[in-house]
């Protein structure tokens, strides 16, 4: 970015806690080992949370992120929520029927059907789950 976007139009970069101007030898070299060091650090965590997921996904262990709706996470295992389920069916039931999607969030929230997060469907635009 400073290379493509700041320079060409003259714009130097300086740091004022690690104490480094780009515009000197010193200072390039500077930010491409911090760089480098950056990109090795955001490489090693990716790789870390891959070999993480892909040891907790056989034993059907929560491995962190959003569990999407019709799961629930229960004693660190994701299984299936079968009320939400019914709710899913219900949706589709209707969606099939020729309901618009409008009118099948209203239907939702009549009986208090909450979103995943815990907010009526109302909340968001044609989202009632």
């Amino acid at each position: 970015m400073i290379e493509e976007e700041l320079e060409p139009h003259g714009i130097a970069f300086i740091s004022v806690t690690e104490r480094m101007d780009i515009s000197t030898p010193q200072g390039k070299i500077f930010l491409k080992i911090l760089g480098g060091f950056a990109e090795f650090e955001r490489a090693t965590i990716n790789e870390r949370t891959r070999n993480g997921r892909i040891t907790t996904a056989p034993k059907n262990q929560y491995a962190g992120g959003f569990i999407p709706y019709v799961y629930r996470l229960w004693n660190g295992n994701i299984e299936l929520d079968r009320q939400q389920g019914s709710t899913v069916k219900y949706i589709f039931q209707e969606y099939v029927e020729g309901t618009n999607p409008y009118r099948i969030a209203k239907l939702l929230n009549n009986p208090g059907i909450h979103t995943k997060t815990g907010m009526l469907g109302q909340s968001y635009r044609y989202k009632a789950f």
